[in-house]
């Protein structure tokens, strides 16, 4: 591993972080503001945009993925920044102070019903709080995009989204995430896109409710598949190296009923639906799929995945579904086994433990 390896690491978990925490209430906020600017556009109506330095190029970049395109060809969506008119900006700090240089080119532009967006990692600029103050007086609808840092000042804002902690780069980068989910979401509502409830998987799947159109077509699917009934360092190892292995990482659970054929009465100790919610919340998993039978060879011929992961144990041994995988050509990859690492293995030890207290 590389001498900055560690580093590495750890500045992408904290990222990672930030955005995974996003709490629903925030989430609330951000749909509503993707709905408010399709709204705004259907009505004829334009967004502005604006912010200073790094918030800058934020919000032209937000603007060019609007005019431009994001995903796919379609028409121009009317969406303007106000940093690019270099002749503007200067004419206006030099000659009202550059706390107008946005508010006074809104004061030209602007028209009720238009949509003003504005970005700023502490939530204290000047020229930004008074950009917002004179949108808000001229009838748009506001947003401010800034950090969570506990700095923000009172603003006439509609609606403040304080995102990304007190790191200004990391407010930066979590904008950007923002902004590109912003326009996922304006290009589904306006029809540019397939609908997303029908584009995207439901997180926790019953292997009788399993449908063709609920497990996507346009990925690279991988499986891995367990009883998963205690967590351990083992099974996130087995469901990292497989959400390298493509781009959608289904995990496949024995429900309560097929644990107890393989395991015995006693088993599981978690019920399903919560060894399932747990799953659902580790960030490589895209999916889980609870099956009912023993082992997963009917679940695999109906989504037939690109790619099947599975404990190296199991490589000199033959199990119900390998002949099926290597008929269909499917890939499968053999993960180093940690010894000991089981959820049978960690109960005979704490069975042990209470022996010793006893």
């Amino acid at each position: 591993m590389g001498h900055n390896y560690g580093m590495i690491r750890n500045s992408l978990k904290s990222r990672f972080r930030q955005l995974l925490c996003i709490p629903d209430e925030q989430i609330s906020q951000i749909s509503q503001f993707a709905e408010e600017i399709v709204t705004a556009f259907k009505s004829g109506n334009r967004l502005y945009a604006f912010g200073n330095g790094g918030s800058a190029s934020e919000a032209q970049h937000f603007t060019t993925e609007l005019i431009g395109r994001f995903k796919g060809n379609r028409r121009a969506l009317p969406a303007i920044s106000l940093n690019s008119d270099t002749s503007a900006i200067t004419c206006i700090a030099n000659d009202f102070g550059f706390e107008q240089v946005f508010s006074r080119q809104l004061e030209g532009l602007l028209n009720p019903g238009d949509i003003v967006v504005a970005f700023s990692t502490s939530g204290t600029s000047l020229n930004v709080l008074k950009g917002l103050e004179v949108a808000s007086a001229l009838g748009a609808k506001t947003t401010l995009l800034t950090g969570s840092n506990g700095q923000t000042q009172r603003n006439s804002s509609q609606r403040t989204i304080a995102l990304g902690g007190n790191e200004t780069a990391l407010i930066q980068e979590i904008h950007l995430a923002i902004i590109h989910i912003v326009c996922d979401v304006i290009e589904v509502l306006s029809g540019f896109q397939p609908d997303e409830k029908n584009r995207e998987p439901r997180e926790i799947i019953y292997d009788y409710d399993l449908t063709p159109d609920l497990v996507p077509k346009n990925k690279e699917l991988v499986w891995v598949n367990g009883c998963f009934d205690i967590i351990h360092e083992g099974h996130l190892l087995l469901m990292e190296i497989a959400a390298k292995q493509g781009n959608h990482l289904i995990v496949g659970l024995n429900s309560d009923a097929s644990v107890r054929q393989i395991k015995g009465e006693g088993r599981p100790f978690i019920p399903e639906l919560y060894r399932a919610k747990t799953l659902a919340r580790i960030p490589f998993v895209d999916q889980v799929i609870i099956f009912s039978d023993p082992n997963p060879l009917s679940i695999l011929r109906r989504i037939a995945p690109h790619c099947v992961v599975k404990d190296s144990s199991y490589e000199s041994v033959d199990y119900p579904e390998k002949d099926y995988l290597i008929a269909n050509r499917t890939k499968i990859v053999y993960t180093s086994h940690i010894s000991d690492l089981s959820t049978t293995a960690i109960i005979s030890r704490l069975h042990g433990v209470n022996s010793n207290v006893n």
